[in-house]
């Protein structure tokens, strides 16, 4: 790789603080050339995090006077364990205090590691939605949603954070929607793929070139966690709701992100007033509360291949 190699993307790493402050993230990263944004609004739940300039293919770039050039992971996780005393996670790896991987390993999230609220418009069958209550280890309530591309909208009462761990909101086409104190985000789970981003404006910005141009720009272009193009694909934008998605994922956090984003995509607004708490969704029309199925019953092949096949019918989005 050419060490004019120009940053594409971010590398995500985390790390305990222990009775370390994020000043001292912020030197160790910058002690390493590393360009990033750094923050410390998950410390209270034991982890600093931060995302690293990055090339393409995802490879961590490090600043040099003469451009920028490919750190490995492992060098990486090595100056920050010496600084910690700590395992470091960088992606879905956790390496040791030497740099070396080991076999533990990390589900990185797009969202916060505790909620205030969380709810998902999904695609999923109403047969299909005590499974997904069992998947998620509480009751969830259900609303039949107005959308034009899913059936019911869910909301994690018991343990919102509970619900974003078992990742069943994944398990079909679905948008979920949370929020975290200040912070706001997304997630969007399609047949193209997942892609999801925050609204947090708790990023410290790491600059080992001394504000050299090139450099701000690339931190600056790590704010959001995919290029704005792929945002318009999986919510099939045309340009001027492009350039309105583009100019809302630049803004600060406040309590009508989430609002607008349904407006720009053309999702109804009951998830988002239900996630900043402005709707009881126990209120809304045809709410109820549906329970973990104790037993799943195996289905045989036919009756199973049916309720696939009726699965890929509502997922109107791709039609």
């Amino acid at each position: 790789m050419s060490t004019k190699s120009q940053p594409h993307v971010f590398t995500l790493l985390t790390v305990d603080p222990g009775d370390r402050s994020l000043a001292d993230l912020e030197a160790a990263l910058r002690g390493a050339g590393l360009a990033a944004l750094a923050s410390e609004a998950e410390a209270s739940e034991g982890t600093f995090r931060a995302r690293l300039v990055s090339d393409a293919d995802g490879n961590p770039l490090r600043w040099t006077p003469d451009g920028w050039i490919p750190i490995d992971h492992g060098t990486i996780a090595a100056a920050l364990a010496a600084v910690f005393s700590a395992d470091v996670s960088i992606n879905d790896t956790v390496y040791d205090g030497a740099g070396h991987p080991t076999d533990d390993t990390v589900v990185t999230s797009f969202s916060a590691p505790l909620y205030d609220s969380f709810a998902w418009l999904t695609t999923a069958l109403d047969d299909d939605l005590p499974d997904r209550a069992a998947t998620a280890g509480q009751s969830l309530l259900v609303v039949p949603s107005s959308s034009p591309y899913y059936e019911s909208l869910v909301v994690a009462l018991e343990s919102p954070a509970g619900a974003d761990d078992s990742k069943v909101a994944l398990t079909e086409s679905s948008l979920a929607l949370w929020r975290h104190g200040t912070r706001r985000g997304f997630v969007i789970a399609s047949a193209i793929g997942v892609l999801g981003d925050d609204w947090d404006d708790t990023w410290v910005v790491v600059d080992p070139s001394a504000a050299v141009p090139d450099v701000l720009a690339a931190i600056d272009g790590i704010r959001t966690a995919s290029p704005i193009e792929h945002y318009a694909e999986i919510f099939i934008l045309d340009d001027v709701e492009t350039e309105r998605f583009a100019a809302l994922l630049a803004s600060p956090p406040s309590d009508t992100v989430l609002l607008q984003l349904t407006e720009i995509v053309g999702e109804p607004r009951d998830i988002a007033d239900v996630v900043e708490g402005r709707v009881d969704a126990a209120s809304l029309p045809g709410a109820r509360l549906v329970a973990p199925r104790e037993v799943v019953e195996p289905q045989g092949l036919f009756a199973g291949l049916a309720s696939f096949a009726k699965k890929l019918s509502r997922d109107r989005r791709f039609d």
